[in-house]
């Protein structure tokens, strides 16, 4: 992983052995990402292999995101250090990644307007007669939507989801396991306007009811090999496919600016994004339940939340609607 180069290339240059780092380490790490130096020996303006001479572990400075992408990932190494007793205690612990009011005005960029959400389900609602996809692949394209939006999901976490991961609590909730990047797991909330976008889909494949514990199978299907998964590549072709057929009828009725250009720039990662700013804006979710339904590395597991939380959390995201 790049993130592991960079940082033990880093501690070589202060020959710190890696289980020896300390948390003055770690900060003096984390300025170094927004200013490699000397930029000669970390940084190159092009991508080269790492059997070339040319080869560098920086293209630039890092982001403030990606900065804290790289110490989200290194965090969790040494969580994993500590876990197996090779460290006495994790130096990143000290550092705390919080949402702040700038990363709340990122997500507020990449929110998809509430005119574009407006228009996107009138378009599935009624879709133009010139549309060329049958109800079964418009149902599908329309499910998949309404996943990256609910639940935040990455492409691989909607292609991975079976029907039996739709499950309901004791208190009669509706619930999304998966597990996900870094292999996390995680429980999130079911809307009821998902449940009902579910069962719709559910009838046009020719089944009925709310998902079953019994059902093993994927919930969107491979369309040569039978009861096997869709790829995370045709999860984004589908969703790629189907906001240019809503492009070209925003264009054709005179829509809005802003929906034009949010239809232009929608993929699984921007309805995650959408979502977490929806969830914090809109919903009115707390940052740790926006960070814990977005299954961050840096947050605890949701079984480690009590029945009473997770019930809260659960009633305030069941009546959230596209």
């Amino acid at each position: 992983m790049k993130e592991m180069t960079r940082f033990f290339m880093w501690l070589a240059t202060l020959e710190v052995d890696y289980l020896q780092t300390k948390p003055d380490h770690i900060a003096e790490f984390r300025r170094f990402l927004s200013a490699p130096s000397p930029q000669k020996t970390w940084i190159s303006n092009k991508k080269h292999k790492k059997n070339h001479p040319d080869w560098r572990p920086f293209h630039g400075p890092l982001s403030p995101q990606s900065a804290k992408t790289s110490i989200a990932f290194l965090r969790a190494f040494y969580r994993f250090l500590s876990l197996q007793k090779l460290i006495d205690a994790n130096p990143f612990d000290p550092l705390k990644l919080r949402f702040n009011s700038s990363e709340k005005k990122s997500f507020q960029k990449r929110m998809i307007s509430k005119e574009t959400r407006s228009f996107v389900s009138s378009f599935f609602d009624t879709p133009p007669q010139s549309l060329g996809m049958s109800p079964r692949a418009l149902g599908r394209a329309r499910l998949i939507f309404y996943f990256g939006f609910h639940l935040a999901a990455r492409r691989a976490e909607i292609a991975a989801t079976r029907f039996s991961d739709i499950f309901q609590d004791k208190d009669g909730d509706w619930w999304w396991r998966t597990v996900g990047k870094g292999d996390k797991y995680g429980e999130v909330p079911v809307s009821d306007e998902l449940l009902t976008e579910i069962i719709r889909y559910r009838n046009l494949i020719g089944l009925s009811g709310a998902p079953k514990k019994s059902e093993k199978t994927p919930i969107f299907s491979n369309e040569k090999f039978k009861g096997r998964p869709i790829s995370p590549h045709r999860v984004w072709e589908i969703l790629r496919d189907v906001c240019r057929a809503m492009l070209e009828e925003a264009s054709c009725l005179g829509s809005p600016d802003q929906v034009v250009s949010d239809l232009s720039s929608i993929s699984t990662h921007w309805l995650r994004h959408t979502s977490a700013a929806f969830q914090l804006n809109e919903l009115g979710l707390t940052l740790v339940e926006v960070r814990d339904n977005l299954r961050h590395v840096n947050v605890a597991t949701t079984s480690g939340y009590l029945d009473q939380e997770n019930r809260i959390r659960h009633q305030k995201v069941k009546k959230a609607t596209f």
